[in-house]
C-alpha cells in the first residue's frame, strides 16, 4: 500500500514546523539533509514497485537521535517483510547512521556530512546479513537534498531527493547522488512524457505495424512480427524502443502488452478469414513475460479472436530467459501447454546454450541482428553458421533478423538458415499495406 509522505506522523510534524525551528543549532550551517534510499536484491535485480523509499532526515547537531526513518513505499518485500523492516532494516540503519555520523563529525560542509552517512548506509547493506537463517545483501540507491539550498519546504526537499535517488539508480546502484537543478528539469520532462504516453494509450494513439518474415527456400511470407508504434502528435511515428522503458517504469507495460496480444490476434483472425495462413509473432517485454496472468491473457485473446494457438508466436529475449533460468523454464512450459509457439529473440547476446534451450518448449531462435549486420566478418559469419548447424541438429528453426542486403540473404541461404526478417525482406507497415503480400 502506498503511503503519502505527508500522511505519516513524523512527516506531519516536519510539515507543521519549518526546518528552521525543527532543526537548529551550531555546526554545518544547521543543515537538514533529506536522503531517499531505494533497496534492491542484487542477485535477482528486483526493484521495489512504485516510487518512494526510506526517508532519512539527518540533523547534524543531534544525530543520530534526531534521525527519522519514514516508510513512503514498499522498496522490498521478501518473506516476512514486515518483520524484516522492523528488525533488520531498522537495526542496520541505526548502526550505519552511528558510523556515518561519527565519520562525518569533522565534515567541512553539509555535502560531505551527508555523503559520509550515505556511504555508511551503502556499506552496511552491501554486506550479507542473516534473515531467518538466509544470508541477504542489498544494493542501495540514495538521493540527497540539502536545506535550504534545494528547497525550504519538506515537500520540495523530499521530491528533490527522490529525483536524485532515481539518478543514482540509473548509474548502477550502490551509489548516491545530490540533487541539482538539471534533475528538476529532467524530472519535469519525464512527468510530461509519462502523461503523454498514458494519454496516447488511453486515447488509441498506439498502433501495430507488421514486418514480414520470409521462408528463405521458398521465398514465401510465412509469418509477420507485430511491432508497437506510437503516433506522437509532435515527434511523428515512434518505435517501441523509444518508449518501452518508460512504459515498464510507469506500470504501462502490462496493459500495453495485453493490448498488443489482443490486437494482433484480432488482426490474424481477419487475415485468416481472407485466406492467409501466416503466423504472427509478438515480442514480450521483460515485465510482461514475468506477469503471472500472461497465460490467461494469451488464452483469452486467442479464444475471443477464434485463432488457433499455434498461429501465435511469443518471442522472449534471450537475456530475459536467462535472468532466472528456473523461473523462465516453468513459465515457458506453461506457455507451451496452451499451444502457442515460442521463440528466443536476440539469440547470441546472452549466456544460454542451445542444448539447454532444447529442454524447453521452444520452436525457433532468432539470431541477433548484430551478427547479421557483420556477415562477411569472420567471427560473425562463424557464429551464424555454428548457430544454424547446432539448431538444426536440435530440430530448432533459425530466423535471421536485420537482413538488409542481398549479400546477407545469399549467405544465409547458402548456410541453410530457415527464415529471414529485415528491411530487405520488407519494412514494418500497417496491416492494410501488408495484406496484398500475404495472399
Amino acid at each position: 500500500m502506498r503511503v503519502a509522505a505527508a500522511e505519516l506522523p513524523v512527516c506531519r510534524l516536519l510539515l507543521a514546523e519549518p526546518p528552521q525551528t525543527a532543526f537548529h543549532g551550531p555546526g554545518v550551517d544547521s543543515v537538514l539533509a533529506v536522503g531517499l534510499v531505494r533497496f534492491a536484491r542484487p542477485q535477482e535485480g528486483q526493484q521495489g514497485q512504485g516510487r518512494g523509499g526510506d526517508v532519512i532526515v539527518v540533523d547534524p547537531v543531534e544525530a543520530p537521535v534526531a534521525v527519522g526513518v519514514l516508510l513512503t513505499g514498499e522498496p522490498l518485500q521478501p518473506p516476512g517483510h514486515r518483520r524484516f523492516r522492523r528488525r533488520v532494516t531498522t537495526s542496520l540503519l541505526e548502526a550505519a547512521l552511528l558510523r556515518g555520523t561519527a565519520a562525518a563529525a569533522e565534515a567541512a560542509n553539509p555535502q560531505l556530512y551527508a555523503a559520509e552517512i550515505a556511504h555508511a548506509i551503502i556499506q552496511a547493506f552491501a554486506e550479507p546479513f542473516p534473515l531467518d537463517g538466509t544470508p541477504l545483501s542489498l544494493t542501495s540507491s540514495i538521493g540527497i537534498s540539502i536545506f535550504p539550498d534545494d528547497g525550504e519546504q519538506v515537500e520540495a526537499l523530499i521530491g528533490h531527493a527522490d529525483r536524485a535517488m532515481y539518478a543514482a539508480k540509473g548509474e548502477g546502484r550502490n551509489t548516491f547522488r545530490f540533487f541539482n537543478p538539471r534533475m528538476h528539469f529532467a524530472a519535469s520532462r519525464r512527468v510530461q512524457e509519462e502523461n503523454d504516453l498514458r494519454r496516447a494509450f488511453e486515447q488509441g494513439h498506439l498502433e501495430l505495424h507488421y514486418q514480414p518474415r520470409r521462408r528463405i527456400e521458398s521465398g514465401k511470407i510465412v509469418a509477420v512480427e507485430a511491432l508497437l508504434r506510437w503516433r506522437h502528435p509532435e515527434r511523428g511515428l515512434l518505435p517501441a524502443a523509444s518508449f518501452m522503458r518508460l512504459a515498464e517504469e510507469t506500470g504501462l507495460a502490462i496493459p500495453m502488452g495485453e493490448w498488443v496480444i489482443v490486437t494482433a490476434c484480432r488482426q490474424l483472425a481477419a487475415w485468416q478469414r481472407s485466406g492467409t495462413s501466416a503466423r504472427i509473432g509478438v515480442n514480450l517485454s521483460r515485465k510482461q513475460f514475468l506477469h503471472p496472468q500472461l497465460e490467461a491473457i494469451a488464452t483469452a485473446a486467442l479464444r475471443n479472436a477464434g485463432v488457433d494457438p499455434g498461429c501465435l508466436e511469443l518471442e522472449v529475449a534471450e537475456e530475459t530467459v536467462m535472468e532466472n533460468a528456473g523461473r523462465s523454464a516453468e513459465r515457458l512450459r506453461r506457455l507451451g501447454e496452451i499451444g502457442v509457439r515460442i521463440s528466443v529473440d536476440e539469440f547470441g547476446t546472452g549466456r544460454s546454450s542451445l542444448p539447454w534451450l532444447k529442454r524447453l518448449p521452444i520452436r525457433s531462435v532468432k539470431v541477433d541482428r548484430a551478427f547479421v549486420s557483420d556477415i562477411g566478418a569472420d567471427e560473425a559469419s562463424a557464429v551464424i553458421q555454428a548457430v544454424i548447424d547446432l539448431s538444426h541438429r536440435l530440430r530448432l528453426e533459425v530466423v535471421a533478423q536485420g537482413v538488409e542486403t542481398e549479400a546477407q540473404l545469399t549467405f544465409l541461404a547458402n548456410h541453410g538458415c530457415d527464415e529471414a526478417q529485415g528491411r530487405y525482406i520488407g519494412a514494418p507497415v500497417p496491416a492494410r499495406e501488408l495484406a496484398p503480400f500475404l495472399t
